[in-house]
């Protein structure tokens, strides 16, 4: 088999450059300076950090990235090429522009590990539905093709132009492929409405995504099941909330459970860190799909691999192993707690 026909998941959205600030005392608001202690400049993008942590978890030539880039004076869209073809993901569906600038992300992370996002969308602003179908459907053999063989999923984020978020799920249906959407990235003054349906195999907001696609205070466990529910009401068949210290809400047309927190959260002290934690939930939830785990099996192992990345400064991905030993110790400790 060629490398083309392995993929498994093509992984659709931005490829960022991240400059990240870590060690501020505060998040400065308008009034104010905060001083940080150390800056790092390391690829980001949301979907493309969820494709370099599936290929940790699946191995190379397993994962397509489909995006835009663009080849900047600073030689920075460089960056972000090169660690998704080190770690293994298909980059031959990606668009590069000549001359532009890529995308890029400024971080300032707290001491407590939260942080903001400061997004200048560079080339990811023109990826267009027509490089979408160029990516997935040239050639003698599409990649589409390759996805169906090989019982694939699609993925993609609203970091993604609004365009190809439609046509993708419209991709999706025509060919009988499950779309997982991982809302991350969204804009707060675009509506979502007309996406929000059947479509989608899963969706997997955090509370303030899934405030903005209900339109419903999200403040405590009990208002995230209800605007889960209104999501379900919508049509869509699966949906994966991810509440932070909380844990998980999965709701679907069978079961609403609350996944809780693993006890190995509860005494880890050291590095705290937001960056990252929901898409490394994403792509544990996405690999334990495609490993075959039921959707329970896959929601757990997104809570367990999220708290571990919120142990880690910056954008680590976890390896399968490392997954796989946290999610035996939680097993165990479920059932001595039983």
């Amino acid at each position: 088999m060629t490398s083309n026909q392995k993929i498994r998941i093509a992984v659709a959205g931005n490829i960022n450059i991240d400059i990240i600030a870590h060690g501020f005392d505060r998040l400065a608001d308008r009034s104010g300076v905060s001083f940080g202690k150390t800056v790092t400049i390391s690829a980001g993008g949301k979907s493309r950090n969820i494709a370099v942590m599936l290929a940790n978890f699946l191995g190379p030539d397993r994962v397509a990235m489909l995006g835009k880039t663009a080849k900047d004076p600073m030689q920075l869209w460089r960056v972000a090429i090169d660690s998704l073809t080190k770690a293994g993901v298909n980059v031959d569906f990606v668009s590069i522009i000549e001359n532009g600038m890529p995308g890029i992300a400024l971080i300032p992370v707290d001491c407590t590990g939260r942080h903001h996002i400061y997004a200048i969308p560079g080339a990811n602003e023109q990826f267009s539905t027509d490089d979408l179908e160029s990516g997935l459907l040239a050639g003698s053999s599409n990649l589409f093709e390759t996805l169906v063989a090989n019982h694939g999923i699609l993925l993609t984020t609203l970091e993604a132009p609004l365009p190809v978020v439609r046509h993708l799920l419209a991709l999706g249906k025509q060919h009988y492929l499950p779309v997982i959407l991982d809302p991350g990235g969204f804009q707060a003054r675009q509506s979502y409405e007309d996406i929000l349906g059947p479509d989608i195999f899963l969706l997997k907001p955090n509370e303030a995504e899934l405030e903005h696609l209900t339109g419903l205070e999200v403040k405590d466990i009990s208002s995230a099941m209800r605007a889960a529910r209104l999501l379900r009401e919508k049509g869509i068949p699966n949906v994966l909330v991810t509440l932070g210290a909380n844990g998980a809400l999965l709701v679907t047309e069978r079961q609403e459970i609350h996944i809780r927190i693993p006890l190995f959260a509860q005494n880890n002290g050291g590095t705290q860190d937001e960056t990252g934690c929901g898409d490394q939930a994403t792509a544990a939830l996405c690999a334990a799909l495609l490993a075959g785990e039921d959707l329970l099996e896959a929601a757990q192992a997104a809570v367990v691999a999220g708290t571990l990345q919120f142990y880690r400064k910056g954008i680590v991905p976890l390896t399968q192993e490392e997954l796989s030993i946290k999610l035996s110790e939680v097993q165990d400790q479920n059932k001595a707690g039983s």
